[in-house]
């Protein structure tokens, strides 16, 4: 799972890249998703394991559609994870430093932050 991530992360993002990674038509679209490319980065995974000894799968039918799906997870949760200075966090955050926040909406999870609660209570250190 780690090395589907790296190599899906290196080939959508990586820099080094940017000059041959096609922009346009299909392959484009499979370039700049890290879900689409990590399910081919695990059917080749799972096409090299004879030829290897880092990792052991018995090339069948059904392999080959558990490392695709498992290195489409691994990739695309990789992806919203990390980005180019590290962990996804919010780091202008004036309360918490970022701490509580990164990984999609905190909202859309269900969260308030310490700063809309005392907004929505009608209250804040000014009101007391």
């Amino acid at each position: 799972m780690v090395a589907s991530a790296g190599i899906t992360n290196i080939a959508v993002y990586g820099s080094i890249f940017n000059r041959i990674r096609p922009k346009k038509g299909k392959l484009g679209e499979l370039f700049h998703c890290p879900m689409c490319l990590g399910t081919w980065v695990g059917f080749a995974l799972c096409a090299l394991s004879p030829y290897t000894e880092m990792f052991n799968i018995e090339p069948t039918l059904m392999n080959y559609a558990l490392c695709g799906a498992i290195s489409s997870l691994a990739s695309y949760a990789f992806a919203m994870v990390v980005d180019d200075e590290g962990l996804r966090i919010n780091r202008d955050c004036p309360d918490c430093g970022g701490a509580l926040s990164g990984i999609g909406s905190l909202e859309e999870l269900g969260f308030v932050h310490e700063s809309q609660l005392k907004q929505t209570q009608g209250g804040g250190d000014d009101q007391q």
